[in-house]
């Protein structure tokens, strides 16, 4: 988070609102209306300095200014974070990419479409703050959706950011994702990142492509895949070396393709 943006906006009309927004949106189980206005009131007095500190490039300040959120509980905190999202005049881009990870960070869905604006942001460091958040929601179809669509990017950063978030999550969607996007990656770095479920899933597909990968230029993919397919017990006893030249494994790689076509077994 390097790029620097002015905070263009008034924190005290916003507090002002969100207090307002506050007091008829929570109960905050309290008993009487003047009993709520204090609750609420205190609540957001103490931290009139909040969205300033949100959007501070001191790790300490926002980290302190994260947990005050949290600190309000789920009911009340939520309440807060979503007024304040939902707030036309908000255009701080990192406070915005800050309390839409919190928000997830309670788990709530509602901070999904926030995170997803974000993981192609040019600030690297907040696409990355983005793209974490989202892992909380899993293989969501709306997840999946984008990680998808930035997986068949032009741009090879892109194409990075989604395939390192594809590579810290699990579950069939993610796997077939990686799957049919392996076979046609020109970046080794995108390819060794969608690997990576791929290894840890028992997908059908999972020995085909960790055989084709046996061939892949690059040496780490080839000892990945070579490591990932001695946990077949049928595994035939082949000639073969990730390390040797290309000329040297051919063999040994035409053998374990008629094994995975199912045509020769353990040898």
């Amino acid at each position: 988070m390097r790029a620097k943006q002015a905070n263009r906006w008034n924190l005290s009309v916003v507090v002002t609102s969100a207090l307002t927004y506050a007091l008829i949106a929570t109960g905050n189980g309290c008993s009487g209306p003047n009993e709520q206005r204090e609750t609420v009131a205190e609540i957001l007095e103490e931290r009139s300095t909040l969205l300033s500190d949100l959007a501070s490039y001191d790790s300490q300040v926002r980290n302190e200014a994260i947990r005050r959120v949290k600190r309000l509980g789920r009911e009340s905190g939520v309440t807060l974070i979503l007024y304040l999202l939902k707030d036309p005049q908000l255009d701080n881009y990192r406070v915005e990419v800050v309390l839409a990870r919190t928000l997830a960070d309670w788990k709530d869905r509602r901070a999904i479409p926030y995170l997803l604006q974000f993981v192609e942001h040019p600030d690297r460091g907040v696409s990355s703050y983005a793209a974490d958040g989202l892992l909380v929601f899993g293989s969501e179809r709306e997840v999946m959706g984008k990680l998808n669509d930035m997986l068949q990017s032009e741009v090879e950063e892109y194409r990075e950011r989604a395939a390192k978030s594809l590579s810290k999550m699990h579950g069939p969607r993610v796997v077939e994702a990686c799957i049919e996007h392996f076979e046609k990656e020109e970046s080794e770095n995108v390819r060794a990142a969608v690997l990576l479920p791929i290894l840890e899933s028992d997908h059908p597909e999972r020995k085909r492509v960790l055989v084709h990968a046996l061939n892949d230029p690059d040496r780490a993919i080839r000892e990945f895949a070579w490591l990932g397919l001695q946990r077949y017990p049928d595994l035939p006893r082949v000639k073969y070396d990730p390390a040797s030249p290309e000329t040297a494994r051919v063999q040994g790689r035409a053998i374990l393709e008629l094994w995975v076509a199912g045509k020769i077994g353990r040898r």
